[in-house]
């Protein structure tokens, strides 16, 4: 068959991109030919639902092949997180029970570990929460610390003997600065 009459395969890349007003998922082909964009959400929108964050970050880890595991249910994201010390949050259910961890780590290299994880890592807990993540390997980590019933702030941890400090007052915040610049929300001026 010539290449004329050959019927080539086209490769799709999935961008979500930050526009002044909007978050923009667009479908690419190698060739260029098709474009086809849809508005994931509005950023001055106020009904906009802070879930869209995670639910991009789940697409995406999927493409990645992080080996995402499987949900948890409400149960045992409670009983997990009263065994380290914490009354787990609406946000930290809505997480838990969209995916269960990571394998391995994301293309940014950060790491959502499992509730076993979160479990085995109690004895670190401090003031600034308990960890449940962590970037390049266990270079530093995050934690997690309620705010209230609803929600929970996260924290970077270094390591390095220094107070934690806060990165996202929410998951939900945490997630959307994820989806708008992973790089500059990991690699925090410590």
């Amino acid at each position: 068959m010539s290449m004329d009459g050959e019927v080539s395969k086209r490769l799709t890349t999935i961008v979500t991109e930050t526009r002044p007003s909007a978050m923009v998922n667009s479908c690419l082909t190698l060739d260029g030919n098709t474009r086809q964009e849809q508005t994931v959400f509005e950023k001055h929108s106020s009904s906009r639902p802070s879930v869209k964050s995670l639910d991009i970050l789940i697409e995406r880890w999927k493409l990645e092949d992080v080996r995402p595991l499987p949900p948890y249910g409400e149960s045992i994201v409670r009983s997990t997180f009263l065994e380290v010390g914490i009354e787990a949050s609406k946000d930290l259910y809505r997480l838990y029970g969209a995916i269960g961890g990571m394998e391995i780590p994301d293309n940014n290299w950060w790491r959502l570990w499992s509730l076993h994880e979160v479990a085995e890592r109690k004895s670190e807990a401090n003031g600034f929460g308990v960890l449940f993540s962590d970037y390049l390997i266990d270079s530093w980590g995050y934690r997690i610390k309620p705010n209230d019933m609803d929600t929970s702030a996260v924290y970077v941890d270094y390591f390095d003997g220094r107070n934690s400090f806060l990165v996202a007052r929410t998951l939900d915040e945490f997630f959307d600065k994820y989806v708008q610049n992973a790089d500059q929300l990991l690699n925090q001026p410590n």
